[in-house]
């Protein structure tokens, strides 16, 4: 176990954290680690300075560890609090409470929300938000033969006497059907 701050890591926190050290070593490479230690040592802004501090070989803003621009450290550390088991997939906004209690990079909330929307044990599980689907009703049955009827066209036959189309006319009574040749560029008032 690892005491940091109070807090104990252990287990895949505990690599995370020394991943986390490997990154923050190289203020020069790192810009927002060179910013943070140009800001410390400036004597002009301490108020800001106070915000920015190193303890055990890690970067500190506000009290959370800076994660540096590494996409899959920061891609771990969200899996660990959104896909794990005891985290539950329990969304972006309880995701980013998650991470932001020890963990801080620029526009982290914009990535959480990107990684949340792209999981897919989320989007299989997602409540669906929308307005249940009508009931099915019958039809009404018709009085007489040929009330009600419906067409319908089979298209792109062998050519036969000229036409390579058929318009299928069937009665929703009798379910007798008249079978009319046609052509399968027949427009509206062709059929009629």
């Amino acid at each position: 176990m690892h005491a940091l701050e109070g807090l104990e890591f252990t287990g895949p926190e505990q690599d995370i954290l020394r991943d986390i050290r490997k990154g923050v070593k190289t203020p020069e490479e790192e810009p927002v680690a060179k910013a943070a230690q140009q800001l410390r040592k400036s004597t002009t802004c301490s108020l800001r300075s106070g915000e920015w501090s190193d303890r055990d070989g890690l970067l500190y803003f506000c009290g959370r560890i800076y994660v540096p621009p590494n996409s899959d450290l920061r891609r771990r550390i969200v899996s660990l609090c959104h896909d794990t088991k005891i985290a539950g997939h329990a969304g972006r906004f309880k995701t980013l409470e998650l991470v932001s209690r020890n963990y801080w990079w620029p526009n982290m909330s914009r990535y959480i929300g990107q990684y949340c929307k792209a999981c897919d044990m989320c989007l299989w599980m997602k409540a669906q938000k929308r307005k249940p689907f009508g009931e099915l009703h019958p039809l009404p049955i018709p009085e007489a033969r040929w009330d009600v009827v419906s067409v319908d066209f089979i298209t792109e036959l062998p050519d036969s006497h000229g036409f390579d189309a058929m318009m299928v006319v069937l009665d929703s009574v009798s379910k007798r059907s008249h079978f009319i040749p046609t052509h399968t560029m027949v427009t509206a008032l062709g059929s009629a």
